[in-house]
């Protein structure tokens, strides 16, 4: 495609829409099915240019061949003899389906998920993971950022890659040792055998419609045979910045980034994979208690009358809040 464009991508990195910079001509409109499947009927010339959905290059085999070694290497469509599958290199997927068409070799290490799922089975929260120590993702992405950053403070500069989630870190001054939250920061991003796997919501419920309260502790998964851990948290950053307003910007999100990754800790040592909080077998409670501070949340209930009352047998209404330093009460959130 010649000229210069402009990408309009989601909160995945899909690429949804191509413009023309020049003429403000939308060239190419891409709608896809939750695993990847273009939805023929209401998406717009395909053949514009290749790279679609989570950044993969959606082309036939000989144009795949022509293009460069490095965006070859990002994955593709392998659409030779109309198989349409994507090549995300380990296996292929098929996106018709939302499955790969090969056992995952790691499969015996954690039974809960199926040897063919693709993004543990929820391709709407998650992107395929490429084993990063510290990712972000979902559509409060920025959010989160801006509250990691004022927790690591200027002593490092993070980033976040829009199409894969995986936060990077500069130090300032790299002749000067890294202290406090900037420390605990840059050991999770720099620690290979862990990922801390962070999906943003603008929700209060979990996948398994449980209602939560600023973050989740979603479990891990463990490979045993090469000790690496990926684990699953959950955060509402809107929730979490008015938590904040009891202590200093970014205190929250950091206590849910270090639940995640001293859960998986714990489960790496164990050698078990660990389900979400609430179930048999989980770390969570532990993690939790080892995690960074969290400033604590206050739960006031009131029956159907408006009246306040002690025990949640007959409640109409939960409202959460905390102190500020000045000790006045900020409300958090209100659960009718």
């Amino acid at each position: 495609m010649d000229g210069c464009h402009f990408y309009v991508q989601d909160y995945q990195g899909n690429n949804r829409m191509v413009v023309n910079a020049y003429t403000d001509e939308v060239e190419q409109i891409s709608h896809y099915y939750p695993c990847g499947a273009l939805m023929g009927n209401i998406s717009t010339q395909p053949e514009k240019q290749d790279f679609k959905y989570s950044g993969k290059v959606l082309a036939a085999k000989r144009k795949i061949d022509n293009l460069s070694a490095r965006r070859r290497a990002l994955a593709r469509v392998d659409r030779t003899y109309g198989l349409d599958l994507h090549d995300f290199e380990a296996r292929q997927q098929d996106p018709l389906v939302g499955r790969f068409t090969s056992v995952d070799p790691l499969a015996e290490k954690y039974y809960s998920i199926s040897p063919y799922a693709y993004c543990a089975g929820d391709p709407i929260n998650y992107v395929d993971l490429h084993g990063d120590s510290l990712t972000v993702n979902g559509d409060q992405s920025q959010a989160a950022m801006d509250q990691l950053q004022a927790a690591a403070g200027e002593s490092i500069t993070l980033k976040r890659d829009s199409l894969s989630g995986n936060i990077t870190y500069t130090p300032t001054d790299p002749n000067k040792k890294l202290r406090g939250k900037a420390k605990k920061i840059a050991r999770i991003i720099d620690n290979k055998s862990i990922t801390v796997n962070v999906n943003t919501t603008s929700s209060t419920n979990t996948p398994d419609n449980s209602f939560f309260l600023g973050g989740a502790f979603l479990g891990n998964v463990v490979d045993a045979k090469n000790k690496t851990v990926v684990a699953f948290q959950l955060i509402n950053t809107t929730i979490l910045g008015k938590i904040d307003k009891a202590n200093t910007s970014g205190t929250t999100i950091l206590h849910e980034v270090t639940e995640a990754y001293i859960g998986a800790k714990i489960s790496r040592r164990k050698g078990v994979s660990s389900p979400a909080a609430g179930q048999n077998g989980s770390v969570y409670k532990r993690a939790h208690r080892r995690a960074s501070y969290q400033p604590p949340v206050y739960q006031r209930l009131y029956d159907y009358l408006g009246k306040e009352i002690k025990k949640s047998q007959g409640a109409a209404k939960a409202v959460f809040y905390v102190f500020d330093p000045q000790n006045k009460e900020v409300e958090v959130y209100t659960l009718k």
